[in-house]
């Protein structure tokens, strides 16, 4: 068989996979709605947990300026949460606040048909996820993220310094 791959598809980071990994976030965090923002805070420490003090291995590998992904996530995740919303396994709630998102009634049943090595540590990680920031809101979270964003991805700076200095 010969598979061809065009340069221009994606294979990660797709609005399907992010939708995916924030349908577990929503899941996990039920009821409490999330922001968008928290959505994208939360979705970048689930994928990468070792940024975390003392968090567990992270589900995705390190790679350097992996912290831009914060600032270029918005319009994917905006679209898997349209993809998730024309499938109604999440709602929206209007407030004050502004839009938070939230679970619906079939989320669990679509979730429990993940059955891979992945899904399983995607989980795992939610269960940290949670343990870890359930009780954090937006600005927590972001403060988290402005204090540490120039640290994560910048390892690799000193490394490849090391590596010219040879």
């Amino acid at each position: 068989m010969n598979l061809q791959i065009d340069r221009n598809t994606k294979v990660f980071n797709t609005p399907i996979e992010i939708g995916l990994r924030v349908l577990f976030i929503l899941n996990k965090f039920h009821p409490k709605p999330l922001s968008l923002e928290s959505l994208i805070y939360l979705d970048y420490f689930l994928i990468h947990s070792q940024d975390i003090k003392d968090g567990p291995p992270s589900l995705h590998p390190k790679y350097p300026f992996r912290s831009t992904e914060i600032i270029i996530k918005r319009e994917i995740i905006q679209t898997g949460l349209k993809y998730l919303l024309s499938k109604e396994l999440i709602q929206v709630q209007l407030s004050n606040n502004g839009i938070k998102y939230t679970i619906t009634n079939l989320t669990s049943h679509v979730l429990i048909l993940f059955e891979s090595t992945y899904a399983n540590k995607l989980q795992k990680l939610c269960d940290w996820l949670y343990k870890r920031f359930g009780d954090n809101d937006e600005d927590s979270l972001k403060t988290i993220v402005d204090t540490n964003i120039e640290k994560w991805g910048g390892e690799f700076i000193n490394e490849s310094k090391f590596r010219s200095a040879q």
